[in-house]
């Protein structure tokens, strides 16, 4: 016994060890907001909606430490979630307000995140892009590696055409690909036995894609089916944004920048 609790007591530790917040962009330091990576570790994906934010708004990204770190045992959902929220805390300065956003399984972990915050912690206001529907874990974890690698490939590729500078040798390209398709894996399946709690105290908008996903997962619910779920596990919703694009669309343009402008109308008056 003492030998399973001292091996999961390591794992804790290289994991804590391994979490980083990196800064994006500074702000006014009176707001910030926290992206949470999705299922494939990177967060580049939240670049346009970033540079579309008021500048006086601080952003902070989470990326999967296991994208650095392939070596990482896998870990569950609530147990990220756990992690991600001890790092935010002991970063996030004292006086300053915070939100929290993540698209698809970010989202699913920014909301695992608001779920553990101790009773009469500030609740930040809560922005879902696109998350896996509440049910969705069964689902994701029976997805096969070669689905896996046409998402990927497909985002690696766009990324990589837009990115000039990142023209490193196709070896190198290849292993990080590698990496994507590993935490994608792992993260998969930590969904399996992963529900959505309800969140009675937190305010929340919620931006969900109208089209059908590319690679055909998560197309089985009807859309006022699916908002009376996330209603009820988000009580407090301040607002249901249908958009007119697919899962992997919604945080490009035009869809990041009108998330973002969402996202500065919440500011206080003379930020937003």
């Amino acid at each position: 016994m003492q030998s399973a609790q001292g091996g999961a007591a390591a794992v804790e530790d290289q994991w804590t060890d391994a979490v980083r917040i990196d800064q994006w962009h500074a702000g006014a330091d009176r707001e910030r907001l926290y992206l949470i990576h999705p299922v494939g570790g990177d967060v580049q994906a939240y670049r346009e909606l970033a540079s579309a934010l008021h500048p006086d708004l601080g952003v902070w990204v989470i990326a999967d430490p296991a994208l650095r770190l392939p070596e990482l045992s896998n870990i569950s959902l609530a147990e990220r979630a756990q992690l991600y929220l001890d790092a935010l805390q002991a970063h996030h300065p004292d006086g300053t307000a915070w939100r929290l956003a993540g698209w698809s399984f970010g989202a699913w972990v920014a909301q695992a995140m608001c779920n553990l915050l101790a009773d009469g912690c500030e609740q930040p206001v809560l922005y879902l892009i696109d998350p896996p529907a509440p049910d969705a874990g069964t689902e994701l974890a029976r997805i096969d590696e070669e689905r896996i690698q046409q998402v990927f490939q497909r985002e690696f590729s766009a990324r990589r055409a837009l990115n000039t500078a990142a023209s490193t040798a196709s070896e190198d390209a290849s292993r990080y690909l590698q990496s994507l398709i590993v935490c994608c894996q792992n993260n998969m399946a930590s969904m399996a036995d992963h529900r959505p709690a309800q969140l009675p105290d937190t305010k929340a908008r919620l931006f969900i894609a109208t089209r059908p996903n590319p690679y055909g997962v998560g197309s089985a619910w009807r859309m006022a089916d699916l908002q009376r779920a996330w209603q009820y596990l988000l009580p407090q919703l301040l607002s249901w944004q249908p958009l007119d694009t697919d899962h992997y669309g919604i945080v490009a343009a035009p869809w990041a920048q009108l998330i973002a402008e969402m996202i500065n109308a919440d500011l206080p008056a003379g930020e937003g």
